[in-house]
This record gives structure tokens, sequence and C-alpha cells, in this order.
């Protein structure tokens, strides 16, 4: 079972965060089980496919081809390109002791998982009640939960409901009230490989950085485009990106303000569209809201008739809260059709104001005995994830590459002039601010 935790909220003015999660899983129903660690005090509820489906889609990176001019049959030229993705990866509440030093806080049911909140301060005796009700905690996990124990954190574990089949499995939220601005890693650690790829998307009102990690970019003149078969080398940079600094690196791939309700950004400067189709038919969308609850009516086989009025609420600038009073919106005004995962995200923050910041990693094992903060980036400047390749193997016959020449350059002075009236243009300047003295 692979869990990529993908998606963390951080408001200022509720604090609180909300982190979204999702499971690929093969294997008997019988043998899937999550535990994650928790302050006191969260809850868990039920995401749907939508969230992560829309949040890849508008996310991931997107590399075109150079423009190049081809000779028509008639001895004319038009403009050529095409594209590719290319992305990285692309119950009631109660209280009672179970016996063993164990607090059973909260029981009960969300989507198609039985939940239990639990409370320790012996990691032994908590991984003791997991196991004997049927919850897999590997041995290597075990003094991780000693630390997380020994920290006064709650556990939520859920698994399977019986008779539910692993393709029933959804995505769920945690949302913690005051919770820290971090990426819990070490629950990540058990079972994985000599490395893990995690995609995390970043909602607040802020563009975010991780700090404990090194960031890292791909240099988009290295891009090579191959036209032979309309592929790119944006996957090889990215993973030598992601291998300097001994893989303790991250890249931020996207980080756009706005972007829930405004149109985004297509390739060569369009806007960009993102098609939907469900059995009977299908629709193309400009933002991110309106993907999706169109996406969400889709997998739930439903006509994709949108959400359209939420879209303006979205460019507005009042706050987000539980209940709507003094001229604030309620979040329940960004609910439709029961999806709710706008709502949460937006609790707490002014949605105009609001960025979405898509941080690649691919982390080395050793990396995961640490849990990484995530505070403010340095740089709150917006990142495209459209990217242009700046070289091209097996261009096609007839196809030239546009060489920039400037019409306006014809005519003026040579290179030697052009420096010289710089200079004397810095002359007047100094000798008129020395007058002045």
């Amino acid at each position: 079972m692979k869990s990529k935790i993908r998606a963390l909220t951080l408001s200022s003015q509720v604090p609180r965060t909300v982190l979204w999660d999702s499971f690929e899983y093969t294997g008997a129903p019988e043998d899937f089980s999550w535990v994650l660690p928790v302050l006191p005090g969260a809850v868990l509820e039920e995401s749907t496919d939508a969230w992560f489906e829309t949040l890849e889609t508008v996310t991931r990176t997107n590399v075109t081809s150079p423009l190049v001019t081809c000779a028509s049959p008639s001895g004319g030229g038009v403009g050529c390109g095409s594209s590719a993705d290319a992305g990285a990866d692309a119950a009631p509440a109660g209280k009672f002791y179970d016996g063993g030093g164990v607090m059973v806080l909260h029981q009960g049911t969300v989507g198609p998982y039985e939940t239990v909140t639990l409370r320790s301060t012996d990691g032994d005796a908590l991984t003791t009640w997991l196991q004997g009700h049927g919850y897999a905690i590997p041995p290597d996990i075990q003094p991780t939960i000693d630390d997380y124990t020994s920290q006064g954190d709650d556990f939520i574990a859920l698994r399977l409901q019986p008779g539910v089949s692993v393709q029933k499995m959804t995505p769920v939220r945690v949302v913690t009230p005051g919770g820290e601005f971090l990426l819990p890693l070490r629950m990540v650690a058990a079972g994985v490989a000599e490395h893990v790829n995690i995609v995390l998307y970043v909602i607040g009102e802020q563009r975010y950085a991780m700090p404990d990690l090194h960031e890292v970019s791909v240099d988009p003149s290295q891009l090579t485009w191959t036209f032979a078969n309309n592929s790119n080398n944006y996957a090889e940079l990215h993973r030598q990106a992601l291998a300097k600094n001994l893989g303790f690196s991250y890249l931020p791939a996207f980080a756009y303000r706005g972007g829930f309700a405004s149109s985004l950004p297509g390739p060569n400067g369009s806007q960009a569209r993102f098609v939907v189709q469900n059995s009977t038919s299908y629709n193309s969308y400009a933002t991110f809201a309106d993907l999706y609850f169109a996406q969400a009516a889709a997998n739930d086989n439903k006509p994709l008739n949108g959400c359209s009025s939420i879209v303006p609420l979205l460019n507005g600038t009042r706050l987000v809260t539980a209940d709507g009073r003094d001229d604030t919106l309620a979040a329940t005004e960004l609910e439709c059709e029961k999806h709710t995962d706008i709502s949460a995200a937006m609790l707490g923050m002014h949605p105009a104001n609001v960025w979405l910041t898509r941080l690649e990693l691919d982390l080395p094992k050793e990396a995961l005995s640490m849990d990484c903060t995530v505070v403010p980036a340095d740089s709150q400047a917006t990142i495209s994830n459209q990217l242009q390749a700046a070289h091209a193997n097996d261009r096609p016959s007839g196809c030239e590459e546009i060489v920039f020449e400037s019409k306006l350059a014809r005519g003026l002075p040579g290179r030697g002039s052009l420096v010289f009236l710089v200079l004397f243009g810095g002359l007047l300047w100094l000798r008129r601010r020395g007058a002045a003295c």
C-alpha cells in the first residue's frame, strides 16, 4: 500500500490545517489499514477522487515544442508545434478506555471505511490494540509510534468495512484545529523502497516552501523536443534536479494566486481549457472550480451541469467562515451536490487571495526520519507549469527555427555608438547629480 500525502491547506484566520491523503493499494481488502498521528482534536472526513484529479490536471507540467515555420506546398509558411504533458509523476463521539492503557476517543464510519481515534502514552500498548483489532502495523514503524505517543499525539486509524472492495476506496482529509504547518513523513517510511515520490499541493494565502529541504528547479534552456516522436527530456532533467543534495530536495513546479476561480495559463500564452467527459457528453472548463465540480459529476455518472454560481464567490475577498456571520462567506455556499473539498480548503481564507502551489519530491528513505515544516516562501512570484523547449531534434523537413530579429534595430547606430550613448547618458547623470550637491 502506498499512502501519498497530497494536499495541505494552511489557514491563519481560522487556525487549522487540512491534510488530504489518497491511497494506492493492491491486495486483499481485509488487509488494508492506514494509521496517522494527529494533534488532539483532529477529525477525519471523506474526500473525492475528483479533488485529486483536478489538482493534478491543473498543476502538472506541460512542455511544448519550439516554434518553427514550415513551408507549405503553396510556398507559404505556417507556424507549427505540439505539446505533451510531462509531469514528474505526472458515529457518536465518546471517550472510553479499552484496556491496556489505550483510550478510544471516537469510533465510526467515513465513506467505505471503519475509523477509530486513539490516545495512549504507551506506544507498545497502542500497537497491541491496533494489531488486536485487525490493523497491520509493520515492526519497523514501532519506534516512530513510540516517539509520537511520547509527544502527546493521538492516532487516527482506518480500514475498509467488511464486504467493501478496494475499488471503492476514496481519499480522506484530516482536519486539525490549530494544526502545525508540517508534512508528516515519518509514518510514510513503512514499507517504502529506497525512494518515495510525493506530490504535495499546498493551499494558503501565500506561496509556501519547505526549508528543511533544498529548493531546486529545472533549467528551461536545457529542454529539448524530439519531433520524431513528440517527446521531450523534461522527465530526465526533473530526475537530475531532485537527485541534487543527495535527494534532500524539492521542486516548486506550479504556484498561482487566485487560480480556483480565475482562468489558468495554457501553452504559448493561451488560456487553458480542460475537458471532462461522461458516458453521454463532454464539455471544457477554464477554472479549477468548474473543472472540479464537473469531474465530480462525471465520476458520479451525473450530467455535467456544473456549479457556476460558486465561481463568482471564489473571485471575492470575503473571509470564509463556518457560519457566514458579520459579512463573511459561509463555507456551505462553496459546496455543490455534497462535494465539499473546496469549502474545506477555503475555510479561514479569502478565496481570491489563495495560492495553489505544487511541490514535487523524490526523497530517499533516510529523509523520512523527520517531519518537514512548511513556511511562506521568500519569493511570492508565480511559477508557470507551461514550459517551451529551447532546442529541437529531428526537425521536420522544410521547418526552420524562428530566429528573433528586431525591426526596430534597423537603421539604429552600431553597437559601438550605442555603448557610447549609454555611457554618455551616465556621465550626464553624474554631472547633474554633482551639480545638485
